[in-house]
């Protein structure tokens, strides 16, 4: 096989180009090349020349261009804002149409509400007096409960008044009527009024109504027995109506004597005894009992006496005495007129006309109509007794609880 150029048939060493149409080739690149590049420099000089030529035309070209580009970023932040907007529409138009909806639900409440007043308006005026009523019947009845209870206290202690007796102006003896003031007759006014006269008793035991008990020459026993049952139920009448007595009462376990006090501060107390004080009443002998048993405001009479000789036992009568007038004549006691009432010396007298007081009291409660009576719980009575022995001193507490429990039974 004869190797021959593919281009000039010419023969060939190697069966591939000769060497003519290589370097015919590789002119034919290089001119190829240089026309490139000198179309290449005319290309720039032209663009160049162009560029210079047209500058200002260029830069608003950028310009434009720069406007277009912000347009269409304004045009993007534009409808997001109108898409925020119309979610808030929404929402807006939703919270509306709440409010409206919630607006509507007020609006049915409050003529619910206005129905139902005026229902109640029309109902609670009955329901009102009905409680009124209730109520005032209810304190009336419990009224009539502890009236009562003062009245069963006179039931346990009863008395039995003497009624003094005076001389009329006709010359005539008449019996004194209940609830005046001491005797003392019109025409003999200037006089002054008569000493009290007459015993009343308690329990059977007398008492002499113008308060002389060591001139009537009663035993110590019988007067110390008789006070002490004028102090028991003075201070029980007291307890049951809540009053407080200006000489506040004790009663010593295991002694038939009963204790008052001077004043409220119990700074002083005296014995409701002739006996106690040796030197006071009509027993002269001397106590043989040791000195620490005796407190200080309970030794013998010389050593108590007042300032104006008055011995201890008198002081305690006096003060036994202005308890009763007080538990007769305070408003928070019985309230009974101190015109209907007789000397303060005379307290058998004074109970019994705490007793018509309350007797006409419990009477003017008869027919009350048939309520619910409260119920009254009752603490029993605690009593403390201090021993005997080691320089204490006998004492016992009374202690009366009272609740009342009011049912309301609609």
């Amino acid at each position: 096989m004869v190797n021959e150029c593919p281009l000039c048939r010419a023969s060939a060493a190697d069966g591939l180009s000769c060497s003519g149409c290589v370097k015919n080739n590789l002119y034919y690149k290089q001119q190829a090349i240089a026309y490139k590049k000198m179309s290449l420099r005319d290309a720039y000089e032209q663009a160049k020349s162009v560029l210079t030529t047209n500058q200002p035309v260029f830069r608003e070209q950028q310009a434009l261009a720069a406007l277009m580009r912000r347009q269409g970023e304004l045009k993007t932040r534009l409808q997001e804002t109108a898409e925020r907007v119309r979610d808030l529409r929404l929402a807006v138009a939703r919270k509306t149409f709440a409010l409206e909806e919630r607006r509507k639900a007020v609006d049915v409440a409050r003529q619910r509400l206005e129905e139902v007043k005026r229902w109640q308006g029309s109902q609670s005026t009955p329901v009102q007096q009905g409680l009124r009523w209730y109520k005032e019947q209810t304190m009336e009845v419990v009224q009539q409960r502890v009236w009562t209870r003062v009245l069963e206290h006179f039931v346990v202690f009863p008395i039995e008044a003497d009624i003094p007796v005076h001389v009329s102006g006709k010359g005539t003896q008449e019996q004194a009527p209940a609830f005046i003031p001491p005797p003392c007759p019109p025409s003999r006014a200037s006089a002054g009024p008569k000493p009290l006269t007459g015993v009343s008793t308690i329990v059977g035991l007398p008492l002499p109504n113008a308060g002389n008990y060591r001139e009537l020459g009663l035993p110590d026993e019988v007067c110390e027995t008789a006070l002490y049952l004028v102090a028991r139920v003075t201070w029980s009448l007291a307890e049951t109506l809540g009053m407080r007595l200006p000489h506040p009462l004790r009663f010593p376990a295991g002694k038939s004597y009963a204790l008052i006090a001077e004043d409220a501060q119990r700074r002083t107390e005296f014995a409701l005894s002739p006996s106690f004080y040796h030197g006071g009443g009509r027993s002269n002998a001397t106590s043989t009992a040791p000195a620490y048993r005796h407190p200080p405001s309970r030794r013998r009479g010389a050593e108590c006496a007042g300032a104006d000789g008055t011995d201890p036992f008198s002081l305690g009568v006096e003060a036994l005495q202005l308890n009763v007038h007080q538990l007769a004549v305070s408003p928070a006691g019985v309230g009974v007129d101190a015109r209907e009432l007789w000397g303060k010396e005379a307290v058998l007298l004074n109970l019994w006309a705490v007793q018509r007081r309350a007797a006409e009291v419990v009477k003017a409660y008869e027919g009350l109509p048939d309520v619910p009576l409260p119920r009254v719980e009752r603490g029993r009575m605690e009593g403390k007794a201090e021993g005997a022995t080691g320089g204490g001193r006998g004492k016992r507490e009374m202690k009366a609880c009272s609740r009342v429990i009011c049912d309301v039974n609609m």
